[in-house]
């Protein structure tokens, strides 16, 4: 078999090919089609004296309707970022923002939480200090000693809380952050006045207080937990 070569282009007239009287319309569209989508064509003559086209791919041709690759990204540093690969799965939104609407509400809660605490210190301080200085007549030593336990279930819950980040049970920081609840219940039961009146008035504050910083840490706790799997 013999083939010639040549180089057409779209729209211009086929080269090497001598028409013949006995071809189809649709078999002239077909090799028409054929010979515009390469940029070289190669003929081959066989024995029968057919004009059979044969389809070669072009080094050159190749990739000229692919879209370009996706340009990288710089960041704020000047550093690149490879473009993201076409269906890759984003990781989770962080901490805080509009699509996170878990961690807004923790956030929320956090806040609350505070506030709860620092009206039970508020009220919680006057029995407590009114018990210590019934005991030790000086002022001074007890505007100190009468904020311990305050300080102390302050203190514990913030350790509990950096431990529920990790996904931490914290049981040892809650037990501590409760003990010191107690301490200053105990100290508002004992300088409340008689009765159930006076006993639900100094002791409801505090008691609200180690209820809702220890469900404060659990939820940090489940939450973080949670932020882990979705990220594996």
């Amino acid at each position: 078999m013999s083939g010639l070569t040549g180089r057409s282009g779209p729209g211009e007239p086929i080269k090497g090919i001598a028409p013949e009287p006995g071809r189809s319309v649709s078999d002239s569209r077909l090799m028409q089609w054929l010979l515009d989508g390469t940029g070289q064509v190669a003929v081959a003559v066989s024995g029968a004296g057919e004009d059979c086209p044969v389809r070669r791919a072009v080094p050159e041709c190749a990739g000229l309707d692919a879209p370009p690759p996706p340009e990288p990204r710089m960041s704020r540093c000047g550093r690149r970022r490879l473009a993201p690969a076409p269906g890759a799965r984003r990781p989770p939104r962080s901490f805080g923002r509009v699509e996170d609407r878990a961690g807004t509400w923790l956030r929320f809660a956090g806040v609350a939480v505070g506030l709860v605490a620092a009206a039970a210190a508020v009220v919680s301080y006057e029995a407590q200090w009114r018990l210590v200085y019934a005991d030790k007549h000086q002022a001074g030593i007890s505007y100190v000693q009468a904020a311990i336990p305050d300080l102390g279930s302050l203190v514990f819950a913030c350790f509990g809380i950096a431990m529920a980040l990790h996904g931490k049970r914290a049981i040892r920081a809650r037990l501590l952050n409760l003990l010191c609840v107690g301490i200053s219940i105990t100290m508002n039961a004992l300088a409340a006045r008689p009765g159930w009146t006076g006993l639900a008035v100094w002791v409801m504050s505090p008691v609200i207080y180690a209820l809702a910083s220890d469900t404060l840490i659990s939820v940090i706790r489940a939450y973080v937990i949670a932020r882990q799997k979705q990220l594996r």
